[in-house]
């Protein structure tokens, strides 16, 4: 889809001369499809705290767009991330959070890979002849952790995290010097009916704190500063 650069005319990098972005880049699909493939399937997208990855077998699955992930510990303590399709007919492997045993086993014809995404069964598979068992594996995808956060990246070419964001690590454990040793207290999942884009642009500026964060304006922030 092509940019339309009259509706980015007003888009500068003065607040007090600039306009939001025009109504239909929250709606229109094909924009939609476009954020998708060039920002959410080529940047570090957040799954889980690495201390939900206890063990070998224990996993986190993240849906990001249309594509499945999920990140899990090999037997070697080392975190991986694969894309949460098997092989065989492109079922999904796993779902939410947990443990497996040393294999994950698809639960439609219960072919089963290693920690380290290596077909281990595939039933019915040694009456073939010249079955590639040696070629067939999970679709692997970058992962990098942050403070102790795992982050996954769909771009094939990804950077490490530290090269894009030097001294980011140290800034933060400067600040949260256990946030990589958090604890897991209490989770509350729920569903944003609205474009990503609204809920981000509303947490990175506090028009609406006045109204509806008083306690913030009185002390907490320095408005001036945000």
């Amino acid at each position: 889809m092509a940019v339309n650069l009259e509706d980015l005319n007003r888009f500068v990098e003065d607040p007090a001369t600039s306009w939001t972005l025009p109504g239909r880049y929250y709606f229109d699909p094909d924009i939609y499809a476009r954020e998708l493939s060039c920002i959410f399937y080529r940047t570090w997208q957040y799954t889980c705290h690495a201390a939900l990855l206890t063990e070998p077998g224990s996993y986190f699955v993240r849906d990001i767009g249309d594509q499945s992930i999920f990140v899990l510990k090999d037997e070697y303590g080392e975190i991986r991330a694969f894309h949460n399709v098997c092989q065989h007919r492109a079922h999904r492997l796993l779902e939410g959070e947990g443990a497996t045993n040393n294999r994950i086993t698809c639960p439609y014809h219960a072919w089963s890979y290693g920690l380290s995404g290596e077909l281990k069964f595939a039933r019915g598979s040694d009456q073939m002849e010249d079955f590639p068992k040696d070629e067939i594996r999970l679709q692997s995808v970058h992962a990098d952790t942050l403070c102790g956060f795992v982050f996954v990246n769909l771009d094939p070419n990804a950077s490490p995290m530290a090269e894009i964001y030097p001294g980011l690590e140290e800034e933060i454990l400067a600040l949260a010097p256990n946030a990589t040793s958090l604890v897991r207290a209490h989770v509350q999942n729920f569903t944003l009916s609205a474009n990503w884009k609204n809920s981000i642009e509303n947490y990175s500026e506090c028009y609406h704190c006045p109204n509806r964060h008083p306690s913030l304006v009185n002390g907490a922030l320095d408005i001036n500063q945000y």
